[in-house]
């Protein structure tokens, strides 16, 4: 999760330097009124904590999603290479690719309820 801001001006994205779970401790970090500055544009802003939203972030989803692929891929590879064929080898292959999914799942989920959380209460 990131924290962002919208230029005025040129409407892109500006990042919040300070990252917070909700939008009372970063009040608390910054104040109620701070001063940023937009990146493209390069104009010096006043913007209220209220305009403030949080958004997923991209690389670190991109990241645990590369992740998770490949400690599926791994798992089931180091199971067919180790057991050989009993009678459990589809249940073992079936929670070597299930349980990273739902490790991510469940990341996700988290993650898409912290960003709601700070989004709907407002300062």
């Amino acid at each position: 999760m990131k924290n962002i801001v919208y230029c005025k001006s040129c409407k892109r994205e500006i990042k919040v330097r300070h990252s917070c779970a909700d939008r009372f401790a970063l009040a608390e970090k910054l104040g109620k009124e701070f001063e940023v500055t937009c990146l493209y544009c390069k104009q010096k802003q006043t913007k209220n904590i209220n305009s403030v939203y949080a958004v997923a972030n991209g690389k670190f989803n991109f990241m645990a999603l590369l992740i998770t692929l490949i400690l599926s891929v791994s798992l089931v590879y180091f199971v067919l290479s180790k057991v050989e064929s009993t009678v459990y080898l589809y249940y073992i292959l079936g929670a070597s690719i299930v349980i990273p999914w739902m490790v991510y799942f469940v990341y996700k989920h988290e993650d898409n309820a912290k960003i709601s959380k700070f989004n709907r209460n407002k300062y």
